[in-house]
């Protein structure tokens, strides 16, 4: 995880941070969905075939604004899926390789 300041978190338990201001007139869920894409701006370009910011929510409201904003957005569900899948995949690889 990594916060809108560019740190990184290996553990959300207990954790705050304090919000770079700006103007939040949208709202949070504006607010949110901004963080997530100037993340993907930062890291534009690094390595271009991994997604550069996902926001993870169960609203399909946000999921909905977000995608209208250029934001790709997941539930806690399907990304869950994704890594599951993403493992077999790996295992799977590891299997033939032996």
């Amino acid at each position: 995880m990594i916060t809108q300041q560019g740190n990184g978190l290996s553990n959300l338990a207990g954790r705050s941070q304090q919000l770079l201001s700006r103007n939040t007139e949208d709202g949070i869920d504006a607010l949110v969905i901004q963080v997530v894409q100037d993340q993907a701006d930062r890291h534009s370009g690094r390595i271009p075939s991994v997604e550069k910011a996902v926001l993870v929510t169960g609203d399909q409201d946000i999921k909905d604004y977000a995608k209208s904003r250029g934001v790709h957005a997941v539930s806690g569900c399907d990304l869950e899926k994704m890594f599951l899948a993403k493992g077999a995949k790996g295992e799977e690889a590891r299997s033939k390789n032996a």
